[in-house]
């Protein structure tokens, strides 16, 4: 039976104990992480840890990218964080497609350019947070980094905000995948983001009750926003199989939805069983 001792020091995961003694030595950078057929810099960030220890902990959202996305398609990614799923998506959409990265943090975005050049891949990037207006606000700085948020009482650090529809071309026929992963701040991104989101085939966001409410509205609102704007909500209920989130639905927890214009020619391009 593992001793006390051995639990309290993790030897019983030697990848999370590994995890611990590199971020102390301040050289986990140094190493790199290979997840879902690209490679990351071990970053001394929360997401980067979680991947060291469990390479395919994201699996279920680097699959719907692999199954959704085609060579020369475009993908919009807000809240790109240190890119795994932005590399991913650059990756499943070649040369000939775009990616267009966003994330507002200035350390984590200096992590993101790291990991776009180390995976090569047509990346646009942009330092910026994204929401209903143009202008300069106040970005948390805490410690918690894949938590960090539009600040609701001042205190962080300072980044420019730009409208979605003013970073993505007015000349792009269409998105494949719209990504929103930005801790409550999504129903803004999409009100500066009408046109994007109309030539948008699928969003794949996160959804939480407590976030929203950071910003006052519900989950339910914002689902509806998204059905109003043409889309059926989907939730993913394990890596093969999608179901209809029915009205008024809430997410207690936090979790990650996909909606689509389509259900039908979505299953159909991706293989997910439907029920």
């Amino acid at each position: 039976m593992t001793s006390f001792v051995q639990r309290v020091l993790g030897l019983r995961r030697p990848r999370r104990l590994s995890s611990v003694i590199l971020r102390r030595l301040r050289i986990s950078h140094l190493f790199t992480i290979h997840t879902s057929g690209i490679r990351l810099r071990f970053a001394p960030t929360v997401w980067c840890s979680v991947l060291w220890e469990e390479p395919n902990f994201f699996r279920r959202d680097t699959q719907l990218l692999r199954r959704w996305l085609r060579p020369g398609d475009v993908m919009v990614d807000c809240g790109a964080n240190v890119g795994l799923l932005t590399v991913v998506g650059a990756d499943c959409v070649g040369d000939g497609g775009a990616v267009y990265a966003i994330e507002a943090h200035p350390k984590i975005f200096g992590w993101l350019q790291t990991n776009v050049k180390l995976n090569g891949g047509r990346v646009l990037l942009v330092h910026a947070a994204v929401g209903n207006g143009n202008g300069e606000i106040t970005f948390t700085d805490g410690a918690l980094d894949d938590g960090n948020h539009v600040s609701v009482d001042g205190s962080g650090v300072r980044v420019s905000m730009r409208r979605l529809d003013d970073i993505v071309p007015a000349e792009l026929s269409a998105v494949r995948l719209l990504k929103l992963d930005v801790e409550g701040y999504e129903k803004f991104v999409i009100e500066g983001g009408r046109r994007v989101v109309s030539q948008s085939e699928a969003i794949y966001f996160e959804s939480s009750e407590l976030l929203f409410g950071r910003y006052g509205y519900r989950s339910s609102e914002f689902l509806q926003l998204l059905r109003n704007e043409g889309f059926e909500i989907l939730r993913l209920d394990n890596p093969d199989v999608v179901t209809v989130v029915p009205p008024n639905y809430v997410s207690h927890e936090i979790e990650n939805l996909l909606a689509v214009r389509d259900v039908s020619a979505f299953v159909s391009a991706t293989g997910y069983l439907f029920r």
